[in-house]
């Protein structure tokens, strides 16, 4: 291992270590390539690009929840002015430091090569020489990334894991066209070149602010923007400090199968390996007490009293739940925290509850409480709240904007004038830049104030020891996606907002004293929010559903609403990548009907047996109990599919395959788009999904790719069952040549899981 030299030409630095070659722009100080040395086909894709920073200027904050945007600012970075570099950090993690101006201010950028995963990481810090203080809103990324103008044809845009959209799109074929993506995927972005099988990927991932990114694509080459709350007040003299982008190039199966995994281990980004033992088995009922409200009258109550919800366990038991997730009382308080130590207010009546949670576990049904960290409730803030609602005209998520107009009036009766917490505590808020208390649609708690952190995790433990309760899901732990103004907090201002990652280490530490199996779960599905979690909640996953069954008819809402109709196929395809890019042993909760659904569609559609019809219904919940990770239904999903339920969650709690065994979304091939072929396997044990995910009767043949595996394990054949009718498909036995011979005849949304038995 030799050390790293820098070498100077025209516009470029040449920071070579020892297995890349790195080329810098003098100017902005951004990366243009990365190239590996001692590899017959390299750099085939390159970039260009500058960073702005945004001062100063006035605050604007937009309904409902988007991060905020500014007005009158500056913009400095666009003209740097190299004035000097070094190499520095060490032989094995070789770093180079450019010292950069622009006026009054200095840039200080920080790039530290890694020659084992083929990575660099670019960090800055900006210092403040003008003479007085400043305020910093924002930085933002532009990276332009090409690929070799003489045959874009075989490039695309490479999209691991982002909600509605597919992993891949043509440059050619999809130019004009532009994606977001941020907390609800992997939050990676960039070009794979098909001809050398080269990836240039882009990553935002910051542990100190939270980004908004998105890729355009320009048919020829794709615009990476990196939007970060990079936010705080400069003193002259000061300085703040970034660390959070990523750039890697690599052979892409290296990349997925091996760079990625080593990557998130290094930096700590893994999920943990002392989960409940119950989690491989967990199928989950989500409920409440009391009504959710909508429009025109709407009301939807599964349960008055937590009496009621009781005497339904054992209903609930035989369908084959084994958890009971309840979420806060409806219509108040909601999404929203009255007092984390008034259990009455905030789920139902607390004796019933304790009377409740004993009954759960006599039945052996785990108890998981739906938490909040969003912040508290008052009229003050509701009045607010609703008039912005009403008025914003936002059109980015109108059914947020319509959930407040809805709950706004059981909010302001059961809220009192102004929070206790407000008055006593105002520094566990999030303020305004003229120190005022703000949020969403409440008083936004400061998620990384060490005070606030102490009395939540003092609330989540007085919740575990009045109730016995089994678990924690954290909602929407990034829901404050605002930078915090309070001239007295000893971080960033944009800090904020990641604040709940540093509260779940301490949390879950703290809390595994009291019981060691205690459930942590959330709903952010970016690698950040797996890190100290049991378990994720699926958002990502949610177009998916709408795109598979998507027809001229179908209403989608918000991010339901997907980029294209896809195939079964590609639904595997998009399964796959996003299996390959995320840390793991991760786990995902899928779900058919949830709460989130149901509130974002109008009566008549708020299930997905009014959107799309019962046997589709049925297809779906079979595709999702099917694969691995924990299933959850929302109190009244279940209706009219109760018999298909309760066997699938049977089999998914007692079959081998779906306790243990690994899942492959190609483990079978068709030459049929429409048949979703996922396998689960252990290592003595095969099941395959058949399914057909079109309304048309199809006839397929199937490849299986693990035949090595199915001969190994039944070297004299077998035969084969259907889990769910458990009929034998033929009296006679199998092997891998007749297997791959047979037809399948498959009825519109028909569903066979195949079991291979001696």
């Amino acid at each position: 291992m030799r050390q790293a030299t820098i070498t100077e030409k025209e516009k470029d630095l040449y920071f070579e270590t020892g297995k890349l070659l790195i080329t810098v722009d003098k100017q902005s100080g951004l990366l243009k390539s990365i190239e590996v040395k001692n590899r017959s086909k390299i750099d085939h894709i390159s970039a260009d690009g500058f960073i702005d920073i945004v001062l100063n200027g006035q605050e604007k904050r937009p309904l409902p929840r988007r991060m905020p945007y500014y007005v009158e600012t500056e913009l400095i970075c666009r003209e740097l002015k190299l004035d000097g570099y070094e190499s520095c950090g060490t032989v094995a993690h070789p770093a180079l430091k450019l010292y950069c101006s622009q006026g009054k201010w200095e840039v200080i950028w920080k790039l530290k090569a890694d020659d084992e995963l083929e990575t660099v990481e670019i960090g800055f810090d900006l210092v403040n020489r003008t003479g007085q203080e400043q305020t910093v809103r924002k930085a933002v990324f532009h990276q332009t990334i090409q690929t070799p103008a003489s045959d874009p044809g075989q490039t695309d845009v490479f999209l691991p894991g982002v909600q509605g959209s597919l992993p891949y799109y043509g440059l050619n074929d999809h130019a004009g066209k532009m994606w977001n993506f941020g907390e609800y995927s992997i939050g990676a972005a960039g070009l794979i070149n098909r001809e050398s099988d080269d990836v240039w990927l882009g990553w935002g991932l910051s542990f100190e602010e939270r980004a908004d990114q998105h890729v355009i694509n320009h048919g020829t080459h794709i615009d990476f923007v990196q939007d970060f709350q990079f936010a705080g007040y400069v003193p002259d003299g000061g300085s703040l400090s970034f660390k959070g982008v990523y750039y890697m190039h690599a052979d892409y199966e290296k990349l997925a199968s091996e760079r990625m995994q080593t990557w998130f281990k290094r930096h700590g980004v893994t999920p943990p390996d002392d989960r409940p033992d119950w989690l491989d088995t967990l199928v989950i009922f989500e409920t409440h007490i009391g009504s959710a409200v909508f429009k025109d009258n709407y009301s939807y109550t599964p349960y008055e009293e937590v009496s009621e919800l009781t005497a339904d366990l054992d209903r609930i038991s035989a369908m084959g739940f084994n958890a009971i997730q309840i979420m806060p009382k409806q219509p108040y308080p909601c999404y929203a925290v009255h007092d984390y130590f008034d259990l009455s207010i905030s789920y139902g009546n607390k004796d019933e509850l304790m009377t409740l949670v004993k009954e759960a576990h006599r039945l052996g049904i785990k108890v998981i409480l739906d938490v909040l960290l969003h912040g508290v409730m008052d009229q003050q803030i509701i009045e607010k709240a609703e008039f912005e609602a009403r008025t914003s005209g936002d059109t980015h998520r109108p059914e947020l904007n319509q959930t407040v107009i809805d709950f706004a009036p059981y909010w302001k009766a059961g809220s009192p004038p102004v929070h206790d917490l407000v008055q006593k505590h105002p520094d566990w808020f999030v303020k305004d830049e003229t120190g005022a208390i703000t949020g969403i649609y409440t008083n936004a708690f400061d998620a990384a104030n060490d005070e606030w952190q102490d009395y939540f995790l003092s609330a989540l433990t007085f919740m575990i020891k009045e109730l016995d309760i089994d678990g924690f899901r954290y909602d929407a732990p990034h829901w404050n996606s605002i930078p915090n103004w309070d001239r007295q907090i000893p971080y960033k201002a944009g800090q904020s907002a990641v604040g709940p990652i540093s509260f779940f280490e301490k949390a879950r530490t703290e809390l595994r004293k009291l019981k060691e199996d205690l459930l942590f779960y959330t709903e952010p599905s970016t690698p950040l929010y797996r890190k100290n979690m049991d378990l994720n909640y699926n958002y990502d996953e949610h177009w998916i559903i709408q795109a598979l069954m998507y027809d001229s008819s179908t209403i989608t809402i918000g991010r339901e609403k997907p980029s294209d109709k896809i195939t079964a196929e590609e639904m595997s395809e998009w399964f796959d990548v996003r299996q390959r890019w995320l840390p793991e042993n991760y786990r995902t909760a899928h779900h058919v009907d949830s709460h989130d659904s149901f509130w974002w569609y109008p009566p008549g559609k708020k299930w997905r047996r009014e959107q799309f019809g019962i046997e589709e219904t049925v297809l779906l919940t079979y595709l999702y109990l099917f694969i691995e990770g924990p299933f959850m239904m929302y109190v009244g999903g279940e209706h009219g599919i109760e018999n298909e339920l309760t066997k699938g969650i049977e089999l998914k709690k007692t079959h081998p395959p779906f306790i243990s065994g690994t899942c492959d979304f190609k483990g079978g091939t068709s030459s049929n788009p429409n048949i979703f072929l996922p396998v689960r396997k252990t290592r003595d044990h095969v099941t395959a999904c058949i399914a057909n995910c079109s309304s048309e009767t199809q006839t397929v043949t199937i490849s299986w790719k693990d035949s090595g595996l199915i001969e190994k394990q039944y070297p004299d054949g077998f035969h084969l069952k259907d889990l769910i009718t458990g009929s034998l498909i033929s009296d006679n036995l199998f092997n891998l040549t007749a297997l791959d011979e047979k037809e399948w005849h498959l009825d519109p949304f028909q569903v066979i899981w195949l079991d291979f038995q001696l």
